[in-house]
């Protein structure tokens, strides 16, 4: 990791736990032990180093994504459930001030980046139409956009950091059990239930 990876990690750090606002560049500057003008030389502004910390953010989930895919990859369902999981448990790690920060501050870096990238939650949703699990007729597209549309939602909404947001089991009940039977043929949805079992047996 170069020079100019380490401080995006590290301001990531930052913003991820005290929003963007409230991180002043100068207190980016002394927390990365590097003048203010070192920090303006690599960035230009902020605004540069806000856009580098958003992209690192999402290359991080999407290495997330990835690697359960090729873990869970053959069981769609449960690759499905634990991607869903493991997105909660960082959303539980981030100060939602970030976000609502990006969103309000930098409304164009917001609009254009595609902060949640699903792309293989899109593969297995194409895996699971082909084997059967999900429905034959589901845009997919349109699908994994609502899933979305639906995290930014929860994300903008005031009351969702302090009542639902570390709380996996009813976030989990309420939004992707009832998504997921939506989209599951009978066959996808036996093999929801032989999930469901099997997680009930390890956790006695």
């Amino acid at each position: 990791m170069n020079k100019e990876q380490t401080y995006i990690a590290q301001t990531l750090q930052l913003f991820l736990e005290k929003g963007i606002k409230n991180v002043t560049m100068s207190e980016i500057a002394r927390a990365l032990n590097a003048s203010s003008k070192t920090i303006y030389k690599i960035f230009e502004d902020k605004t540069g180093l806000v856009l580098a910390c958003i992209r690192l953010h999402q290359q991080q989930m999407s290495t997330m994504e990835q690697q359960i895919m090729e873990q869970k990859g053959e069981q769609v369902i449960e690759a499905m459930i634990t991607i869903h999981d493991a997105f909660l448990a960082e959303m539980a790690k981030v100060d939602l001030v970030y976000f609502n920060d990006i969103a309000h501050y930098y409304p164009d870096i917001w609009a254009s980046e595609s902060y949640f990238d699903f792309r293989y939650t899109k593969r297995l949703m194409i895996k699971g139409i082909k084997e059967g699990i999900f429905y034959k007729n589901i845009d997919v597209e349109l699908a994994v956009d609502t899933i979305v549309l639906l995290m930014k939602a929860m994300i903008e909404h005031n009351d969702f950091q302090s009542e639902y947001q570390a709380n996996h089991e009813l976030l989990y009940s309420s939004i992707l059990l009832p998504y997921l039977r939506g989209i599951c043929t009978m066959n996808g949805l036996q093999k929801l239930k032989e999930y469901h079992r099997q997680q009930s047996e390890t956790s006695h």
